[in-house]
């Protein structure tokens, strides 16, 4: 059988939980939640992941670092102040394929993996049911027995794309399901692309209601 090494590393002669970050966009949830481990404030991040901190965090996109600085001008100052926290324990990767998480990450486990907002820029409802079950499965390949999968959309998203489904699908149970507030992660806002504009925007709040997170463990 297969070698497995879950990946861990030790801080001041405490265990850290690996936490992989996908499909962040510009880059600012992984340097919010980096910056509040910087400060040893842990509470809000223990309390999104349901598990003890402190964390090593891979922050990963699906766009090459040139494609991603294209389409977030904003990433010109983000990344470099990200990659300086490698101290307390954050790393940054670009081309990672949130359906490939095992061919990225072979022998690997993580404790959570995590995607805020997944998003294919459209509103096709069976497109999106697809991609999240796909990432689930994804997901699964890499968590550890006792890992997470994290996901935040729109309330009227996890209704559509039918989220509770997606995860059964593939053999994960919904452990929690409560309120998301970005506001919480101090400089955190999710952006659609280069234009600037906010993906939640008034119109939309109004139309699929305020976010939630969606947290699944696999089955035991």
């Amino acid at each position: 059988s297969a070698t497995v090494s879950v990946l861990y590393c030790v801080c001041g002669g405490r265990t850290m939980k690996s936490v992989l970050i996908v499909g962040d966009g510009n880059f600012s949830f992984s340097l919010s939640v980096g910056k509040l481990q910087e400060k040893g404030d842990l509470e809000l991040i223990e309390g999104l992941l349901g598990m003890k901190g402190p964390f090593e965090f891979l922050c990963t996109s699906f766009d090459k670092r040139e494609q991603l600085l294209g389409k977030y001008p904003e990433c010109e100052k983000i990344l470099p102040a990200l990659e300086k926290l490698s101290r307390v324990g954050v790393r940054v990767e670009h081309g990672i394929n949130a359906w490939e998480l095992e061919s990225h990450y072979p022998g690997r486990l993580f404790d959570a993996v995590l995607w805020n907002h997944p998003h294919l820029g459209t509103e096709n409802f069976n497109l999106h049911r697809f991609l999240l079950c796909h990432f689930m499965h994804s997901a699964k390949t890499v968590l550890s027995p006792t890992g997470v999968v994290s996901i935040s959309v729109l309330e009227g998203q996890s209704v559509r794309w039918e989220v509770p489904t997606q995860g059964e699908k593939v053999g994960l149970t919904l452990a929690q399901r409560s309120p998301f507030l970005p506001s919480r992660y101090p400089g955190y806002e999710t952006r659609r692309n280069r234009t600037g504009g906010s993906f939640q925007n008034r119109s939309e709040e109004r139309r699929v209601g305020k976010e939630c997170r969606s947290r699944w463990s696999p089955y035991h």
